[in-house]
């Protein structure tokens, strides 16, 4: 009797010791894997939870020192976009591509930092052209396209005849929030589509679900 009491004080020890063990495995983890490290697992875990398997995967090989990057090339055709029927919130307001000496002027503007990096591309012979909406002869918002090559830091290459590459448009400051980019992005299509550019190309190096 007594002995079979010993043997379950001895198996009450043994789990006593047992659960000592697990709670110092638990502080040594806890007290010796730095934060940024459990930081960044959980953000790695709760992504592939949500399925950002892609920015998981360049993440992991970001924190070993290798740089990956994901994009995305889009092939679209412009006849697809003409339907839309867009009114601005801004009248008037006139679109177009702008000369070589209105783009010197609009790379003087505070807000054009972009477009002074890329300055030396836009010129015809690389093909690189500006396209812009203008109020009260005001450049209120502008594109770039390129009807050469596809000229992305992320991917190079030559263009077709009906075919253009398009980048980034960016509406200043002070005229936001009053439907200029979608505005912007009609005028330019129906442009391009006049001038027999059917095919479009962007580039896209955001996580896409």
């Amino acid at each position: 009797m007594w002995s079979g009491h010993g043997n379950a004080g001895e198996h009450l020890d043994k789990m006593k010791i047992s659960g000592l063990i697990k709670a110092s495995s638990l502080y040594w983890v806890s007290r010796f894997v730095p934060k940024r490290l459990t930081t960044n697992i959980k953000i790695l875990k709760d992504r592939f939870k949500y399925r950002l398997v892609l920015q998981s995967m360049a993440d992991m090989f970001e924190f070993v020192g290798i740089s990956v990057i994901p994009y995305y090339v889009f092939a679209e055709s412009i006849s697809d976009k003409l339907e839309m029927n867009l009114e601005p919130e801004l009248n008037p307001v006139v679109s177009g591509f702008l000369s070589y000496s209105e783009i010197e002027k609009l790379c003087l503007h505070p807000e054009s930092k972009d477009l002074q990096r890329e300055r030396d591309k836009l010129s015809a012979e690389d093909g690189c052209r500006c396209f812009a909406l203008k109020h009260n002869e005001e450049i209120v918002s502008y594109t770039l396209c390129n009807f050469h090559m596809c000229d992305s830091r992320l991917l190079s290459f030559p263009l077709e005849k009906d075919e253009v590459y398009l980048t980034g448009a960016y509406t200043f400051a002070a005229y936001r929030g009053k439907k200029l980019a979608a505005v912007l992005e009609h005028e330019l299509y129906k442009d391009l589509y006049a001038r027999g550019r059917n095919k479009y190309y962007s580039i896209n190096n955001h996580v896409i679900e």
